[in-house]
């Protein structure tokens, strides 16, 4: 007998499969001795066509089963239509698990085919599937292997129910329908599985397995056309396995999709129990501790009464204490923020006597006037040099503060030029707050240019007031006070002695 090409689909019952339909089988269960032949007769269900018959020798080789099956008068399963494509041998155990064993093709309606299996004691069936690789039987039984001659072997009757539901066929049975068709079966059912195929991986991201089907196909119609006899049927053989196995991933996927969802399911279940479980222990518990409370409590009435009035008592001399602390506590925060306020006026008042200072969501913002450095340079002046020694002497008792030196020109000359200008002036500043002993790690120095005018750079006065260096102080001691210090305006300069106030810088 020819092997079957069906015999590279062998499958198991371990793979995830449509779940079962509701139908149930009769089998016989056969345990085959090693070295025997026995010959295994098959009966026909209400589905199977008339006439047609099949039979299987069966023999146990060592390691292996081997099972030469015999058909006659078998038209093919398409005859079924809807969805229905393939016959297929199935070994069943009595357990339920079963073995895929392969495909009856029936090219012709006489014909054999060869299968192999690792098992020693198995029923046999012939079902009706959608495809050949389907993972489960479905409830279309055609024949069903029945019990040897007892003196071959021993057989046990069996009932079989994991019958899936996922064939749809256009006729439930084929008793009475003829095969007419004279196109090579191999092309019909490569057609059908492939439709089948683009039907359920359609919007799937992978189509490479469909795409080799429907090229594998292609490839067999056009030898067919061509005249070439075998090049198309093993083409149509190739697309219908190409097919099988891209539906197989659309089923393995939805399958893991499917148990991972029965799994959730179960987890929640399972979590749901054990917390109904674990609440009901600790109702118990609870009723059960509040009982035994209830009866000390009626035991030692008399002492309970008396031990409650000494903790009333304790607890109004614990209330009166907490409230003494809270108002002690209350009036310890006001002074220090009065402190804290007063420390933050006179820290203003102080710098306000060096230099006009504002207050700003920032924080305290000291201005040095252009005048403060040479013409066009970032040299301090004799003058403003005295002016941030004594900003630096206030900066000293303030250890709480951070400084941040920010310089600004007007809009004349090049915005590169005012830039590099007032970044150095905002350094020299830094510099010499460093010289009389501020932190550096307090101090931070930026050059801002023109970028940010305080004025519209219109007038020879706007400008002016554009041209300063900005000190700004942060920190615990320099928080803005509703009703404290406004904003000042800036002067074109600082007031030196006259003879030293230098002539207008850009």
């Amino acid at each position: 007998m020819r092997p079957a090409r069906a015999g590279a689909l062998l499958l198991t019952a371990a793979l995830l499969a449509p779940a079962a339909s509701g139908a149930e089988v009769r089998l016989q269960s056969v345990a085959f001795p090693e070295g025997s032949r026995v010959d295994v007769p098959f009966a026909g269900t209400g589905r199977a066509p008339t006439g047609a018959t099949v039979e299987a020798e069966v023999r146990a080789e060592g390691t292996r089963t081997r099972i030469a099956l015999a058909w006659k008068r078998l038209p093919p399963a398409l005859l079924f239509g809807g969805d229905v494509t393939a016959y297929v041998l199935w070994g069943v155990a009595t357990n339920g698990t079963v073995e895929h064993l392969g495909e009856l093709f029936p090219r012709e309606p006489k014909g054999n085919a060869e299968f192999a299996t690792g098992r020693k004691s198995f029923a046999l069936m012939v079902t009706a599937e959608p495809y050949p690789g389907v993972a489960r039987p479905s409830e279309l039984v055609v024949f069903t292997g029945e019990a040897p001659k007892p003196e071959k072997a021993r057989s046990e009757p069996f009932t079989f129910t994991q019958l899936s539901a996922g064939a749809m066929p256009s006729t439930p049975s084929i008793a009475t329908a003829e095969w007419t068709s004279r196109e090579p079966l191999e092309l019909l059912q490569a057609r059908a599985v492939l439709a089948r195929a683009q039907r359920l991986k359609e919007g799937d991201a992978d189509q490479s397995t469909v795409r080799e089907a429907r090229f594998a196909l292609a490839e067999a119609e056009s030898a067919a056309r061509g005249g070439r006899v075998s090049a198309p049927l093993a083409e149509a053989r190739r697309a219908t396995a190409l097919a099988s196995e891209a539906i197989r991933e659309v089923e393995r996927r939805r399958a893991a999709e499917e148990a991972a969802r029965l799994e959730a399911e179960a987890r929640a279940k399972e979590a749901a129990r054990k917390a109904r479980a674990e609440d009901e222990a600790e109702r118990r518990r609870q009723a059960e501790a509040a009982l035994a409370e209830i009866e000390e409590l009626r035991r030692q009435a008399a002492s309970d009464l008396q031990q409650t009035r000494q903790a009333s008592a304790a607890l109004e001399l614990a209330r009166a204490q907490l409230e003494e602390e809270r108002s002690l506590l209350r009036e310890r925060q006001t002074l220090l923020e009065r402190e804290r306020e007063e420390l933050s006026t006179r820290l203003a008042d102080a710098l306000e006597r060096v230099a006009p200072t504002a207050r700003s969501e920032r924080g305290l913002v000291v201005s040095l006037s252009g005048a403060s450095f040479e013409s066009g340079r970032a040299t301090l002046t004799p003058a403003a040099r005295v002016t941030i020694g004594k900003l630096a002497g206030i900066l000293l008792m303030s250890p709480g503060s951070s400084v941040r030196v920010e310089g600004h020109t007007d809009s004349s000359g090049s915005a590169a030029a005012n830039r590099k200008l007032s970044s150095e002036r905002a350094r020299n500043v830094a510099d010499l707050l460093r010289e009389h002993g501020i932190d550096g790690d307090r101090i931070a120095f930026e050059g801002f240019g023109a970028d940010r005018p305080v004025a519209p750079n219109a007038t020879a006065s706007d400008r002016a007031r554009n041209r300063r260096v900005e000190v700004v102080l942060t920190g615990a001691a320099v928080e803005e006070k509703p009703g404290a210090l406004s904003p000042v305006p800036l002067p074109d300069g600082p007031a030196p002695p006259a003879d030293e106030v230098p002539p207008p810088l850009r």
